[in-house]
């Protein structure tokens, strides 16, 4: 069997043990989370949670509250930019955070 098929199979059957486990969270999935903030990001578990206190729990675009903020960073430099909503992070990702294509966008919505 591929191994990518494996995996299917593996996540489906432990779905529901899996939900349990992030809906518990603690110590195991903040573990996770650190872990994908420093690969992903150079980021630590503190800085990041430094920055949601810098931003008092707001996307840094919106500037709505959130209970999830996601790491927004430059991708050529890899740069971290700050913490967006998912709207936003989203938002910027699908015009390719091209400044021309964000101009178009505001002259479009006047």
């Amino acid at each position: 069997m591929a191994t990518r098929e494996y995996y299917r199979q593996w996540h489906h059957q432990h779905k529901d043990q899996r939900n349990a486990e992030r809906r518990k969270g603690g110590k195991h999935s903040r573990a996770v989370f650190s872990w994908h903030l420093r690969r992903s990001y150079g980021l630590s578990l503190e800085e990041y949670d430094s920055l949601v206190l810098l931003q008092e729990g707001r996307c840094a675009l919106c500037e709505s509250p959130a209970l999830l903020l996601w790491v927004d960073h430059n991708h050529d430099t890899q740069k971290v930019r700050g913490l967006l909503c998912p709207s936003c992070n989203s938002g910027l990702g699908f015009l390719r955070e091209h400044p021309d294509l964000l101009r178009r966008a505001v002259q479009y919505l006047k």
